[in-house]
């Protein structure tokens, strides 16, 4: 699987300037560890981070308890341009849980608790995995038995399995491409929230999908494909959430 590198913009914000250095140290660490590349900008205001104009930040830690502009308040700021930012509040006291709904809070990160690092690098984790899920644009490569082909995950209509052995298919065209893999590794690997399992053998785009009825899942092209009984609720639900987002 080819995906092009995607270099980070990490923002922190605290007005604890020692503080800030301790942040900016755990988070260098965690990426250098990862190999991932990465660009941290830090604020010791809140006026300085809205009036910094020149990236929008895919990951934001904030300090709620920020002197002059309360860091919820900046957050809500921040929402009313930037939807997608992933929100980190760190924090002495765990009282805003409600308000963090608002603004869509990701995680919140207690200063003093022992378990700061672990639970910053499960924070971070998240955070990755969820900047990193494919979506409908996405442009992916695969080396198959027929060659190198690269495609967007929305001309993959879906892929089958038969004795460790995927084939894919396609809206944009009419072969299909195989190569040696499980079903459940390139799940993993495509990680996206497009593709839905209703079979043992076969993972299938969502936005392909014409209709599900008690037995079947109808794709835009006419085919038919079998649901699992012990897949189907879950099939039944995932598709309805996608349809209503969609």
């Amino acid at each position: 699987l080819y995906k092009e590198d995607i270099m980070l913009k990490i923002g922190i914000c605290d007005d604890d300037i020692k503080y800030t250095d301790f942040l900016v140290e755990q988070v260098s660490t965690y990426f250098s560890t990862n190999s991932l590349e990465y660009k941290c900008i830090t604020f010791n205001s809140g006026e300085a981070l809205l009036n910094y104009k020149e990236d929008n930040f895919d990951i934001l830690l904030l300090d709620i308890e920020i002197n002059e502009l309360n860091g919820m308040n900046l957050a809500q700021t921040i929402r009313s341009y930037n939807q997608d930012v992933i929100i980190i509040f760190i924090t002495s006291f765990i009282n805003y849980s409600l308000e963090g709904y608002k603004v869509n809070a990701f995680r919140y990160i207690l200063k003093d608790s022992k378990a700061f690092q672990s639970n910053l690098k499960e924070c971070l984790d998240s955070a990755i995995i969820k900047l990193s899920s494919i979506n409908d644009d996405t442009k992916v490569a695969y080396t198959f038995k027929e060659g190198i082909y690269t495609f967007n995950i929305s001309d993959l209509i879906y892929i089958e399995s038969s004795l460790h052995t995927l084939k894919f298919h396609f809206n944009n065209t009419n072969s299909s491409y195989s190569l040696r893999a499980t079903l459940n590794k390139m799940e993993q690997e495509l990680n996206t929230t497009l593709l839905l399992r209703i079979h043992q053998s076969y993972l299938v785009n969502m936005k392909h999908i014409k209709c599900i009825d008690s037995h079947t899942v109808i794709l835009d092209n006419n085919l038919s494909l079998p649901i699992s009984k012990n897949k189907y609720k879950n099939s039944i639900d995932r598709y309805l959430a996608y349809r209503v987002m969609n």
